[in-house]
């Protein structure tokens, strides 16, 4: 298994450099067929979904999708599927929490938390999240 950085796994998705692009498609050619062979981090997933919406523009939907789309792959592995899965459906229900505020609270589920708190309101709407009252 290899692991990729952010910046690849963004060459790849966006085609954006024809020389980068084309390095990574020779990359995965011979690995094509393999179950996870390629590693995705959740910080490199994290990363790369704020580098396609600020620098490329992209949308919560597409976002959304690229999501889908990472998780179709056969040959990508993840830290913990079921955590990204979560992560996703917080991301993907149309509110404002973010993709990182879904990761963190699967994560902090996964790992044992009975909650995570938060100012958040939008993120507080989920389970396992409590908002933070600020007594005032």
């Amino acid at each position: 298994m290899i692991g990729f950085d952010t910046n690849v796994l963004v060459r790849l998705l966006v085609d954006d450099d024809a020389a980068q692009s084309r390095a990574v498609r020779a990359l995965l050619e011979p690995v094509n067929d393999t179950p996870e062979a390629v590693f995705l981090s959740d910080l490199v997933i994290a990363e790369t979904l704020w580098v396609l919406k600020a620098r490329y523009g992209l949308d919560r939907a597409a976002l959304a999708g690229v999501i889908d789309l990472l998780l179709s792959v056969k040959t990508f592995a993840f830290e913990h599927r079921p955590t990204l899965e979560r992560a996703a459906a917080v991301f993907r229900d149309g509110g404002k929490a973010g993709f990182t505020d879904g990761l963190i609270v699967a994560r902090n589920r996964r790992l044992g938390c009975l909650h995570t708190v938060t100012f958040d309101k939008a993120l507080a709407r989920h389970e396992g999240v409590e908002l933070l009252a600020t007594g005032g």
